[in-house]
């Protein structure tokens, strides 16, 4: 639902949001009507983007989740509203970027050797005062895309909310006879 705040429930908000801190890319409040809809009514172009390429991959590799790899869309629906529940859970709390994914991959092989399907891995997320931030968040998507987890896992996506939210991934592994 899109409405336009009245005076008074403008008032309001700023009075409650006057101590916040801005953030550096903020649009100031004095900005017009006239200039947000000419920005809006702008056509843009394919070189208007000024994204390098490591940029684009780097935004498509963290975003990916089951779409790409080789599930179907039953299990899909599963596994990313949690239905499928986890066999084993891995906390990496605590662990440098070295450690977590030498303890990440021996989590991963030992399960698969147990014949577990779906496991947790808890990355954490520290919240700061921009928002969450935490490195082994940012890093365990990236290593599950690396070709040598492909062979490993079938997918991976963000846990529900009960089960870590955005501070945890689902992995599903693959069967220990279709591993190559």
């Amino acid at each position: 639902m899109n409405r336009r705040l009245n005076k008074r429930e403008l008032e309001l908000w700023k009075a409650v949001t006057k101590e916040d801190i801005k953030l550096k890319n903020y649009i100031s409040e004095d900005m017009t009507e006239k200039s947000i809809n000419v920005i809006k009514k702008s056509k843009s172009n394919k070189n208007s983007l000024n994204l390098n390429k490591p940029e684009v991959e780097k935004l498509q590799n963290e975003h990916q989740t089951v779409e790409k790899l080789q599930v179907n869309k039953r299990m899909k629906l599963k596994f990313e509203r949690g239905l499928i529940r986890p066999e084993a859970t891995l906390d990496l709390h605590g662990f440098n970027r070295v450690e977590a994914k030498k303890i990440l991959d021996n989590f991963i092989k030992a399960c698969i050797n147990q014949e577990k399907r779906c496991i947790l891995v808890v990355t954490g997320k520290r919240k700061t005062v921009l928002g969450s931030k935490s490195i082994l968040r940012e890093l365990v998507p990236n290593w599950l895309n690396e070709s040598y987890y492909s062979s490993l896992i079938l997918a991976h996506s963000y846990a529900i909310q009960r089960d870590g939210g955005d501070g945890a991934r689902y992995i599903l592994l693959r069967k220990k006879d279709t591993i190559k």
